[in-house]
């Protein structure tokens, strides 16, 4: 996820970089990045979404204090956390939230998550990549992922710890993109250094 953020926001362009990072979490591939780079190519405004205000809080707090304390406050990004659920972005039920999905979270260059998928079922994974690919820029690219089943590990989640997720194999994933329209330039599957964990990887046409 880090380096499809970098690829993002060094990718020449006219206007600002827009990210989107659905269920962000603490962030903390964002906060590796703006750790280790010096500059950006043109300003880049980070979105995060998520229903977990603490994440959000820490996450923010991080980001910032890295900007401030790193780049002097120099470096053209903004971040704005989005206090949302996947359930308000899929079916918005006030002015303010259509707002947000449908004017603020547009035309963007990478929509990322990891995370989520795991506990979607197929429906609502389905409707949800849809509307994320909606969000591209021409020439955007999403990237979503879900852990794969492993015999030796995912047993103990779900009887020792109870925690019981959605596994998925990479036809799986691919399904999620075969209606997307118009028509992906790529979809394709990548996976992690681990490969635990496997991400839908689409662009849509320029």
């Amino acid at each position: 996820m880090r380096d499809a953020v970098r690829r993002a926001i060094e990718t020449p362009g006219d206007g600002p970089a827009r990210v989107l990072s659905m269920a962000a979490g603490p962030a903390i591939e964002l906060r590796r990045l703006l750790g280790e780079i010096s500059s950006v190519r043109r300003p880049v405004e980070l979105f995060l979404l998520d229903q977990d205000q603490t994440a959000h809080e820490t996450a923010h707090r991080r980001l910032t204090r890295i900007l401030v304390e790193r780049h002097q406050g120099l470096l053209p990004v903004r971040v704005e956390c989005l206090h949302f659920s996947v359930r308000q972005f899929l079916k918005p039920q006030t002015l303010a939230e259509r707002a947000v999905r449908d004017v603020t979270l547009t035309n963007l260059d990478l929509v990322y998550s990891a995370g989520l998928y795991d506990y979607l079922t197929d429906l609502v994974a389905r409707r949800l990549t849809s509307v994320l690919y909606s969000r591209l820029r021409p020439g955007g690219r999403l990237l979503v992922g879900n852990l794969v089943e492993a015999p030796d590990s995912t047993w103990a989640m779900e009887y020792v710890v109870g925690w019981h997720l959605i596994y998925r194999t990479d036809e799986d994933m691919l399904r999620f993109a075969a209606p997307l329209k118009p028509a992906p330039v790529k979809a394709s599957i990548t996976r992690d250094p681990t490969g635990g964990c496997l991400f839908l990887d689409v662009t849509s046409p320029s």
